[in-house]
């Protein structure tokens, strides 16, 4: 399974548009869609999601978890920056396109770090093939 992370990054009038491509798995726990893959660090990254909420955990030494939810905010420790807000504007969850949006804001003490438009799509071999990505 393809795996495809796009993040649009803006902090004050600097932007930057990362895409990266990842093999990985996908599973259901519980209600839930679970994508996991290894980054370029070769971190496990753990997705889990449904239609309100998507965690993604980055597996470190110290690991990191962001939380989304358009409800409620959400703490998380970055070392090196120390504690940040998550600040969800908007979560969309598509199963059926395989498709999830994020739009969100981290913080740290009520200054604005940065916006973020994070899109997650997947591929199953068979649509790799279909689509010429394999």
């Amino acid at each position: 399974m393809k795996i495809t992370i796009r993040n649009q990054i803006k902090i004050d009038k600097h932007e930057e548009i990362i895409k990266e491509t990842y093999n990985g798995e996908l599973k259901r726990i519980a209600g839930k869609t679970v994508l996991i893959y290894k980054n370029e660090a070769e971190e496990k990254v753990l997705l889990k999601f449904d239609e309100q909420e998507l965690t993604m955990t980055r597996f470190t030494d110290k690991p990191v978890t962001m939380r989304f939810h358009e409800d409620f905010p959400s703490e998380m420790t970055y070392e090196g920056l120390g504690s940040l807000s998550v600040l969800t504007e908007n979560l969309s969850v598509n199963i059926q396109e395989k498709l999830v949006k994020i739009n969100y804001q981290l913080a740290q003490n009520d200054l604005k770090i940065g916006d973020y438009r994070l899109h997650i799509t997947w591929l199953d071999e068979e649509e790799q093939e279909k689509e010429g990505v394999k």
